[in-house]
């Protein structure tokens, strides 16, 4: 009798530490099965005035994008990142970056709940 209550005991705390991991990994960008995007808005208010002379000639030839992600710089040790933009343009799937409002081809970001950067790049 008492090697079949170690044996339900044993299942107990098994499926509990279970339920629990399982828990502890949920992700911070879905909420009550929903998704909440991270870093972004849907049809950004732009003030051309604030843009840069780059970020300006982009906005007027291909107008608003339809969404703005911030990012931070993935850098390595003590540098302080910089401020990554990346404006999606959807009807014709492009991607473009910008650092300090300059754009650019290839930078490093840190993707927001992941502790490693990716290597981005503009095709």
């Amino acid at each position: 009798m008492f090697t079949q209550m170690k044996k339900s005991l044993f299942i107990i705390i098994s499926l509990l530490s279970f339920s629990f991991a399982a828990c502890s990994n949920s992700v911070p960008y879905i909420k009550n099965d929903n998704f909440i995007k991270p870093n972004i808005w849907d049809a950004p208010e732009i003030k051309v005035k604030n843009l840069s002379e780059g970020q300006k000639k982009i906005y007027s030839e291909l107008g608003a994008p339809s969404y703005i992600l911030v990012y931070k710089e993935a850098v390595s040790g003590k540098e302080e990142p910089r401020e990554v933009h990346e404006w999606i343009y959807e009807k014709n799937d492009n991607l473009l970056w910008f650092v300090d409002g300059i754009l650019t081809d290839k930078i490093a970001v840190e993707v927001p709940g992941l502790r490693k950067g990716i290597f981005s790049w503009q095709q």
